[in-house]
């Protein structure tokens, strides 16, 4: 992901912190749309991202979340308040993308990867010959 040096105070630093599109034209809506798209390009898990506020009054807050597929689970949004550092929105991303990947790994294993646990799905084996340690998708 881009860097950059300075305090991110708006929205449209965020943007430009991913590389995402902002049109100071457009609503809010739109122009978390275009970020949100790029994140989940640029993620593993393919995370959603979106801007909010309570008052016009409050700072703006970056969410970013991601869903795991196939066991219809969500990963719990992290929230950042602006202004903040570009390593505050790293950081974020990376916690999505981490909780993800760790519950990726806990459902998504093949017949082949061990025995079924109590929750109806199995870990993934990264040493599984049968799905080379990627898993399967549900």
């Amino acid at each position: 992901m881009p860097k950059t040096a300075k305090t991110i105070r708006t929205p449209a630093d965020v943007a430009a912190h991913f590389d995402a599109n902002f049109d100071a034209n457009s609503v809010m809506a739109e122009n978390s749309a275009r970020l949100s798209r790029r994140i989940y390009k640029d993620t593993a898990c393919g995370a959603w991202a979106d801007f909010m506020r309570h008052d016009v009054a409050d700072p703006w807050i970056f969410r970013v979340g991601s869903i795991v597929e196939g066991i219809d689970a969500e990963i719990m949004p992290e929230t950042v308040a602006l202004p903040c550092s570009p390593e505050d929105l790293d950081c974020a991303v990376r916690c999505v993308e981490d909780a993800a990947q760790s519950l990726w790994n806990e459902t998504h294993g093949c017949e082949d990867c061990g025995e079924e646990r109590e929750t109806g799905y199995r870990s993934i084996n990264p040493d599984c010959a049968a799905c080379d340690g990627e898993g399967t998708i549900l």
